[in-house]
C-alpha cells in the first residue's frame, strides 16, 4: 500500500519553526512519525512523508532517511511561505492562509495515496478542522470529524461523561470558577489542589497545578479557553487502545506516566496567590503487572460507548488510579495517536503499526497478544 503519514509539527504546521523548535511537541511528533514510518516501511509498505524544510537542522532527517532508504519510502520537504498574518494573534489558526497552505498540501500527498494516517493536536481545532480538509481525496486511518467534534472538546466531554455518570473530574470553563463551585468540586477538601488547562490542549501545553485557582482569573498570558478541574490524586497512567474498522476497539497494556512540576515565574502567570506550577511530560513506561491486571476495561468501553460511534484508529485514554479508594478515574480522551505508541511499538512481539493499519482497514480481526514486560 502507498500511505501518507502527516504529523503537524514536523510536517510543516509551525508558524514560527525558529522560535518553536525547542517546544515538546516537536520532539513527541518526530518520535511519532518516526515510529509510524519505520514500521510501516518495514513491512513493504511505500510511503509519503512531508518534512518542514525550516526544521532540517532540528531533526535527525538523516536516521529517518537511512531507514526509509531501505524500504519503498521517502520523505518531501516543504518550504511554507510566510505569511504576514502569521503573528497576528486575532486570526484564528484553522481560518489562517497558513493553514489553507499546509491543508493542501496535505491534500497532494495524501490523493496519490491509498490512505493516510494524521498526526495533529487538539491545540487551536487543528485536529478537528485537518481531518475533514483531507478525508475526500483518500482513506483517512483516523477518528471521523463528528466524533472528534466531542472527543476534542474538554468541556463537552465532561459534561457527556457526568451525564453517563462515568468517573471524570468536575469540570469549568476557568472564568465561570466561583468558590461556591470550588468548594462542591472539592467535596470541601481545604487542601484541594487545582488543574488549569486549554479547553482543547494537547500534550501539557498550558497545563497548571495551583492552590489558589482563582488568581489565574488575573492572568493575561494564558489561552482564552482554559478549563479548571480538582487534580485526582494518585498513579498517572494511560491506556491507548486501536478502534477497528469493525468499531471494537483494542484495548493494549497500560502505561505508567511521568511529569515534572515547575514553579512558574512570577508575573509569568498570574498576579496574587501562590504561584502555580507547570506540569511537563517525561515519558512513560509499562505499568507493572499488578496494574495490568487491573485495567478497568469496563471504564474504557464505557467512555468510548458515551463518545459515540465514528472511533478509528490510535486512541489515547489518561487515567489516574488511587490505590488507597480502589478508584479509576478518567482524565481525558486523546482521539489520535499519542506517544505512548513509542514505548509500545518496543514492547510488542510483533510490528504493532501494521497491526495499526490492518484493523483500521479491517483486514485482520485480532491484535496479537504478545509483550515484552521487560521493555
Amino acid at each position: 500500500m502507498k500511505i501518507a503519514v502527516l504529523e503537524w509539527i514536523c510536517g510543516g504546521g509551525l508558524t514560527s519553526p525558529h522560535a518553536d523548535a525547542d517546544c515538546p511537541l516537536l520532539a513527541e511528533g518526530w518520535g511519532m512519525l518516526q515510529c509510524l514510518a519505520m514500521q510501516l516501511a518495514s513491512s513493504g509498505n511505500d510511503l509519503v512523508i512531508p518534512i518542514d524544510s525550516r526544521l532540517q537542522s532540528h531533526l535527525r532527517l538523516q536516521d529517518l532517511h537511512s531507514s526509509l532508504s531501505q524500504n519503498t519510502a521517502s520523505y518531501s520537504l516543504l518550504t511554507p511561505p510566510s505569511f504576514a498574518e502569521s503573528n497576528d494573534a486575532s486570526v484564528p489558526l484553522t481560518e489562517s492562509a497558513h493553514f489553507r497552505w499546509i491543508a493542501q498540501a496535505w491534500r497532494e500527498c495524501a490523493a496519490e495515496c491509498d490512505a493516510a494516517i494524521v498526526v495533529a493536536p487538539e491545540i487551536d481545532d487543528i485536529l478537528l478542522h485537518i481531518i475533514p480538509a483531507l478525508a475526500s481525496v483518500t482513506k483517512l486511518l483516523n477518528c471521523t470529524q463528528e466524533f472528534l467534534r466531542l472527543a476534542c472538546d474538554k468541556i463537552a466531554m465532561s459534561q457527556r461523561f457526568t451525564e453517563a455518570a462515568i468517573s471524570h473530574p468536575p469540570t469549568i470553563p476557568l472564568p465561570l470558577a466561583t468558590q461556591a463551585w470550588l468548594q462542591q468540586a472539592s467535596g470541601k477538601n481545604a487542601q484541594q489542589r487545582w488543574v488549569a488547562k486549554p479547553a482543547n490542549g494537547a500534550g501539557c501545553e498550558c497545563l497548571y497545578l495551583t492552590d489558589d485557582p482563582i488568581s489565574l482569573l488575573s492572568s493575561e498570558t494564558l489561552p482564552s479557553n482554559m478549563i479548571l478541574q480538582p487534580w485526582i490524586e494518585g498513579q498517572a497512567l494511560s491506556c491507548s487502545g486501536i478502534a477497528a474498522a469493525d468499531g471494537h476497539i483494542h484495548w493494549l497494556p497500560l502505561m505508567t506516566q511521568k511529569f515534572v512540576h515547575r514553579e512558574v515565574e512570577a508575573e509569568a502567570c498570574c498576579h496574587g496567590g501562590q504561584r502555580p506550577q507547570q506540569i511537563k511530560y517525561s515519558g512513560a513506561e509499562l505499568a507493572d503487572s499488578h496494574l495490568q491486571q487491573r485495567k478497568p476495561v469496563e471504564l474504557l468501553r464505557g467512555a468510548m460507548r458515551t463518545l459515540g460511534s465514528g472511533a478509528l484508529g490510535w486512541i489515547g485514554v489518561d487515567l489516574t488510579y488511587d490505590a488507597a479508594s480502589d478508584r479509576w478515574t478518567i482524565i481525558e480522551v486523546n482521539p489520535r495517536c499519542t506517544s505512548s505508541m513509542i514505548p509500545l511499538s518496543h514492547a510488542y512481539g510483533g510490528n504493532l503499526v501494521e497491526a495499526l493499519l490492518g484493523l483500521s482497514l479491517g483486514q485482520q480481526q485480532h491484535l496479537q497478544q504478545a509483550w515484552n514486560w521487560e521493555s
